[in-house]
């Protein structure tokens, strides 16, 4: 199962892609594969940019999910196009809305918010949230 976790740069999505794993491992299985986009695009040095770009970064996010043996593979990245979501096409979006700009203006004027597939909208981090967000990942199994 691929869960893309994504939102503006600093809305907090590696945070709660860490968590997530942490709950995961503290109370489940624990068969989770974590893609940290910015660890990974250091890795491939993939410094494009552009759009075309963008969409080819997330084909290397997909291709690593899908080769994982892990039951669940998080990616987390920016996915500011429904484009670049559209290619990662992960069975659950998790869409981390706690901010809608960032310092970054290039991301600002492309990140579009309309959604693709099943996405599920977190707006504020809470003591229920994990459980609830692996509640939600756990029906989509």
């Amino acid at each position: 199962m691929i869960i893309l976790i994504y939102g503006m740069p600093g809305s907090g999505k590696t945070v709660l892609s860490k968590k997530l794993i942490s709950y995961s491992n503290e109370n489940y299985d624990g068969d989770c594969d974590i893609f940290h986009a910015d660890e990974i695009r250091s890795k491939f040095n993939r410094g494009d940019q552009s759009l075309q770009g963008k969409i080819k970064f997330a084909k290397i996010l997909r291709e690593l999910a899908e080769n994982s043996n892990k039951s669940h593979q998080i990616i987390d990245f920016v996915a500011p196009t429904k484009e670049t979501r559209e290619v990662i096409d992960a069975d659950l979006s998790i869409w981390v809305h706690t901010t809608d700009t960032s310092n970054y203006n290039r991301t600002n004027k492309i990140f579009n918010t309309e959604k693709f597939g099943n996405v599920y909208e977190f707006k504020k981090y809470g003591d229920n949230h994990m459980c609830d967000i692996w509640k939600l990942v756990q029906g989509w199994r």
